[in-house]
């Protein structure tokens, strides 16, 4: 779901609102691959 979230927002420039949840998800995924942070 997260993954899908990311290329759906790059994909579609209008999800402006979903624009503002990008980072948390992204700064999510990082944070499960790297359990180090």
């Amino acid at each position: 779901m997260n993954a899908g979230d990311v290329n759906g927002v790059s994909s579609d420039g209008a999800t402006a609102p979903r624009d503002r949840e990008t980072p948390i998800t992204i700064k999510s995924k990082p944070s499960r691959f790297n359990p180090k942070r």
